[in-house]
């Protein structure tokens, strides 16, 4: 009984842990897009 507790319990862990790298993961690909954006802004700026 424990067992199943303990095991569903460390699931739910799991998939917290999941989430948040996936969140993270979103985050630092939005934020190297918006870098990139950035960038090409200001090139684009600069080369006019």
């Amino acid at each position: 009984m424990s067992q199943s507790i303990l095991g569903y319990e460390t699931a739910n862990n799991e998939n917290y842990l999941y989430k948040i790298i996936y969140y993270v993961e979103n985050l630092l690909f939005q934020l190297l897009r918006a870098q990139e954006l950035n960038i090409k802004l200001y090139n684009g700026i600069t080369n006019d």
